[in-house]
């Protein structure tokens, strides 16, 4: 993630005990970053990091205003056992990717829609797998990313947070 940030353009500040803390705009995003190794421990995942971003906001000395982002790598939920994708082209690879992605939120989206944490402004979902393009007889390693924001659409924090994914977007 902080390889990310950092190719599509952020500063970082990788001292202090968040995983990541990200200054744009004169604000500061807190990240904290999971792997859950199945599904059973994602929710647990997911409180813990929220736990971990309220006190990085407290412990942090930064004057500026704070928010947090949860970031869950889903490769070991959606494919713990590292399946390759197998499609005609490079559009199903996208088509396949999001629809899993997309439908991984929509089911599980109380686990985190929930938190009592009133500076966290999103959960971003990555997911990375290999495809084999069948036309092509080549082996592609393919990622998908999603957010799922917790702010008002249209406020400071959702522009703010759109404008980081769509950087990340640019460099995926």
């Amino acid at each position: 993630m902080a390889g990310l940030l950092n190719i599509s353009g952020f500063e970082l500040d990788l001292t202090s005990d968040a995983d990541i803390v990200l200054k744009s705009s004169g604000q500061t995003l807190f990240f904290e970053c999971k792997r859950p190794n199945k599904l059973s421990a994602l929710r647990n995942n997911i409180s813990r990091a929220s736990k971990q971003l309220k006190k990085r906001y407290d412990m942090s000395g930064y004057a500026t205003p704070k928010y947090g982002v949860i970031v869950v790598s889903l490769e070991k939920i959606l494919n713990p056992y590292h399946y390759r994708l197998i499609v005609d082209d490079e559009n199903d690879i996208k088509r396949i990717m999001e629809n899993m992605v997309l439908s991984f939120i929509d089911k599980y989206k109380l686990f985190w829609s929930m938190l009592n944490n009133n500076e966290l402004i999103g959960v971003l979902f990555f997911f990375k797998t290999f495809a084999l393009l069948k036309a092509k007889h080549m082996l592609s390693n393919c990622q998908y990313m999603a957010m799922h924001q917790l702010c008002r659409s249209g406020s400071y924090e959702s522009i703010l947070i759109s404008h980081v994914v769509k950087r990340i977007r640019e460099n995926l």
